[in-house]
């Protein structure tokens, strides 16, 4: 066990939704440079831990800490300016948008006189490559596979440079 203190901290929590317990309790403790699995049964609450860290759902008993302080996150965009992000297991980008757009979105350059579309796509493109990932920032979102479509999305999640980065289902 490391001497640091956990960076972020799950104590007692539990959620319902009406009379089914999704969550009894749960105690979590994550520490700087540490990866977990949290495996389990259909239904046995994984979704309902990441929604809950996300500010998707709320809990109805415990408390969530990050780096000690205690944090009850109302949406997602409140999590994401923590450094906590998600990749849930239905996919979310805009079929519509190409690869660099889905990954930029509402976080593309601009200039005065609007998006910086060389920057944009340049940036996406360096993203990509840095992960690997022979994707082209010019392709359509609905060309992409199943595969594809998720590792746009995990690009796009590490494009705001998470402290935390929560997959749901990764292998489905």
């Amino acid at each position: 066990m490391s001497d640091k203190s956990p960076v972020m901290q799950v104590q007692h929590v539990s959620k319902s939704f009406g009379g089914v317990h999704a969550l009894q309790d749960v105690h979590l403790d994550i520490f700087p440079g540490e990866v977990h699995a949290i495996l389990g049964e259909n239904g046995a609450g994984k979704s309902t831990l990441i929604k809950i860290l996300t500010g998707v759902h709320q809990p109805d008993a415990g408390e969530i800490f990050l780096n000690g302080q205690p944090v009850r996150f109302s949406n997602t965009r409140e999590a994401q300016e923590r450094g906590v992000a998600a990749i849930y297991q239905e996919p979310s980008l805009f079929p519509d948008l190409d690869v660099a757009e889905n990954i930029m979105v509402g976080r593309q350059p601009v200039r005065r006189w609007g998006i910086n579309w060389k920057s944009m796509y340049g940036g996406a493109a360096d993203l990509l490559s840095n992960l690997g990932l022979p994707i082209d920032p010019h392709a359509k979102a609905r060309d992409l596979s199943v595969a594809q479509q998720q590792v746009v999305e995990i690009a796009r999640a590490l494009m705001a440079g998470p402290a935390f980065l929560l997959l749901d289902e990764p292998a489905a």
